[in-house]
């Protein structure tokens, strides 16, 4: 297993992170991949990179004050 490293932090990593996981996942046999998406992008990359895999995916809570979000 290989390990990737990129050089900043972004959505601009999403399609290698979900053709990386892809691809590890049909290596494992697993059909079911989980993705954390805050607006639903990332889901719907996942299901257009990912036809064959079913896709989960979570979100967190909302309703916070921005007085208490950190």
């Amino acid at each position: 297993m290989n390990q990737v490293y990129f050089g900043k932090p972004g959505p601009g990593n999403t399609k290698q992170t979900l053709e990386l996981a892809g691809q590890r996942a049909r290596e494992l046999g697993i059909r079911t991949i989980i993705v954390a998406t805050t607006s639903g992008a990332t889901a719907l990359e996942a299901a257009k990179l990912l036809p064959n895999f079913n896709i989960v995916a979570v979100t967190h809570s909302t309703g916070f004050s921005a007085k208490a979000a950190k």
